[in-house]
């Protein structure tokens, strides 16, 4: 049986990754993964970035697979997954504050790290 990560059409796998299995990704996965998320083929465990790229950690319940898929970031844009799966929003808009990183189709474009915060520092 695929693991997860086989399961994504994906450019390549980054061998480096422990300990669970990372792919990188064109557009047209990740947003096939943003659908897979909505359909409840998986679970949303994180969201994080780096410059100019987006990584999304998944879990599968049925087999209990873990995999980390990466995408990057034409133009500092990336395809919104909470567009279609809300529990992403939080993450999309801490992204947009810290790496300038603009999540397209995200519809919550509240500032996640409020002015205040920078008063304190």
């Amino acid at each position: 049986m695929a693991n997860l990560i086989e399961t994504i059409p994906h450019l390549a796998e980054v061998d480096a990754q422990r300990p669970w299995p990372r792919a990188v990704v064109d557009e047209a996965a990740w947003r096939s993964v943003a659908r897979d998320l909505a359909a409840g083929r998986w679970t949303l465990l994180s969201l994080w970035a780096e410059v100019g790229v987006v990584h999304i950690g998944l879990f599968d319940e049925k087999t209990g697979d873990v995999g980390v898929v990466s995408h990057e970031c034409s133009r500092q844009r990336f395809r919104s997954i909470g567009a279609v799966h809300s529990p992403a929003i939080r993450f999309e808009r801490a992204i947009r504050d810290i790496y300038g990183l603009d999540p397209e189709g995200l519809w919550d474009l509240r500032p996640w790290r409020p002015d205040e915060w920078l008063l304190a520092f």
